[in-house]
């Protein structure tokens, strides 16, 4: 039986030679509705063979041609999906194209959502999670026994035109009960020294009495139920984050990157507190003045889409890396590791936006959006990976997943990195950086 509509299993093609687009939109659709409050489940074709109707309300098939789909385990699990949409114990079927492509015609039903186009993916997750909320709820368990109920009921009705004795003794007892309530009402102010007008309230209407305790029993259930469900829901829905971002890390680290080391061509900043080795191999940030950050830029990179990593050695206080860095309008992001002692074997990490408030280069600028412990090795540097496609970006601490965020001001933009001092000078040593471009 589906459930409030938020278990969603996304099934796509994990070999061929649209791997990578299906692997891409599968990974950005999941991110997407897990923020929407939805429970997304990723599963290539060959994992897809499920119980659909006790695990999941939606399935989204992430469809590039029919040679693909077909005699895989996903063609069954689309037909049994379809059967369950048919008898509402699912609510749908969905699929995305991220390369133009049409259905068969035998799924001629399922809705399908081009999101072969540059630039219109938001687009189509938008549409997908809006079409996920327009369409006719599965039937409950308890409205299916309604109806199986009323459809006894009438053929038993065409099947008995007169009363049994088992309706006679039922309409006996009625009567008898009746005379017994009639008899309370006059005897109740002699056998309880209470308010005839409440006894009148109770006793001649037994059955508003029942109603009324049966209607507060009721909510009082259905409150207990809700709450259970959205604490479920909502546990559900924070573990799944973590996953679908540490299988895309996963994922991107083991390819190739486009850019390693600090290159030339990025045009580096090279100044007093921005010292790059003459081999490119390492970079180091320095600054003095308590309370203040250094940042070193790569001023020529422009990018929206991407995997950046570094490895970096702090002596001080904090450093950490820039990102969507846009001159224009004073936007950045900057997320950053501090030494803590408030923990052994933990620092603490921060993610702050800038908007035109940075400007002084004051530790204590811009909006503070995440900050919390992180587990290191004091010994070892520290691998810091900010992996953002479109909308949002997720953020890595010795390859762990440790927090998203969605970036609405700004899509594109330099990276760099910085130093920081709270108390004391601070030198930050960064080398192996690399970028994917996504």
């Amino acid at each position: 039986m589906a459930g409030q509509g938020n278990r969603v299993l996304i099934s796509y093609n994990d070999v061929g030679k649209y791997s990578d687009q299906n692997s891409l939109i599968a990974n950005q659709l999941a991110t997407y509705l897990f923020r929407k409050g939805k429970q997304p489940d990723i599963k290539v074709y060959r994992e897809s063979k499920v119980a659909l109707e006790s695990v999941y309300d939606w399935l989204i098939l992430i469809y590039t041609s029919e040679s693909e789909a077909k005699g895989s385990p996903v063609e069954s699990t689309v037909e049994k999906a379809l059967d369950l949409t048919v008898e509402r114990s699912m609510r749908g079927v969905l699929a995305v194209t991220p390369v133009p492509a049409e259905l068969p015609a035998k799924w001629a039903t399922i809705r399908k959502y081009d999101a072969s186009t540059q630039g219109e993916g938001k687009q189509v997750l938008e549409a997908v999670e809006h079409a996920m909320s327009y369409v006719k709820l599965p039937y409950t368990r308890e409205r299916m026994q309604e109806l199986t109920r009323t459809s006894s009921s009438a053929l038993s009705k065409s099947q008995n035109k007169y009363p049994s004795t088992r309706s006679l003794i039922v309409a006996s007892l009625a009567t008898i009960m009746t005379i017994l309530g009639v008899a309370a009402f006059f005897m109740a102010p002699l056998l309880h020294p209470t308010s005839q007008q409440q006894a009148t309230a109770v006793i001649s209407n037994p059955a508003t009495a029942t109603a009324q305790a049966k209607q507060v029993a009721t909510a009082q259930a259905f409150k207990s139920a809700t709450i259970v469900a959205e604490a479920t829901a909502q546990a559900s829905a924070t573990a799944a984050a973590p996953s679908i971002a540490q299988k895309q890390f996963d994922k991107i680290i083991n390819t190739s990157p486009k850019v390693t080391g600090f290159q030339s061509d990025e045009k580096w900043d090279k100044t007093a507190s921005c010292i790059l080795t003459p081999q490119n191999t390492a970079y180091q940030a320095t600054v003095a003045i308590a309370g203040q950050y250094v940042r070193c830029m790569a001023n020529t990179t422009q990018l929206k889409n991407f995997a950046y990593q570094v490895t970096l050695a702090i002596n001080g206080d904090a450093g950490g890396v820039i990102f969507r860095s846009e001159d224009q309008t004073g936007t950045f992001y900057r997320f950053s590791l501090s030494n803590s002692s408030a923990k052994p074997n933990s620092d603490e990490f921060a993610v702050i936006l800038c908007q035109q408030n940075c400007a002084s280069n004051a530790v204590n600028e811009g909006t503070l959006l995440a900050q919390d412990q992180v587990s290191v090795d004091p010994n070892k540097p520290v691998i810091l990976t900010v992996i953002a496609r479109d909308t949002i970006i997720d953020m890595y601490v010795n390859g762990n997943f440790i927090y998203q965020l969605t970036d609405q001001p700004v899509l594109s933009g330099a990276i760099g990195v910085y130093a920081a001092s709270i108390n004391t000078s601070t030198s930050v040593t960064f080398t192996n950086p690399k970028v994917w471009q996504l």
